[in-house]
């Protein structure tokens, strides 16, 4: 079961995707209200902002290179990551 996202997929490429801007980078991290966070091609969490933190109880240095899998109930979690491959 791969992860959701209301975004659309990044095409897979062989080096990793450049980070954010600083100005737009500042502007995520400022949103305290909504969850913004971003995935690589692989379901890997590149970056994590403060509303994130709130439903998901994660701060971003704990989650940042996790795979996005981590959301999912251990019965599941192996079977997400199986899929994703």
């Amino acid at each position: 079961m791969p992860c959701l996202a209301s975004v659309s997929p990044l095409p897979r490429r062989a080096a990793p995707p450049a980070p954010p801007a600083p100005d737009y980078r500042r502007m995520v991290e400022a949103v305290e209200d909504d969850a913004i966070f971003m995935l690589d091609a692989h379901d890997v969490i590149l970056s994590w902002n403060r509303g994130a933190q709130r439903p998901k109880s994660y701060e971003a240095a704990e989650i940042i290179g996790q795979h996005c899998s981590v959301f999912y109930p251990d019965e599941v979690r192996g079977t997400a990551i199986r899929s994703a491959s």
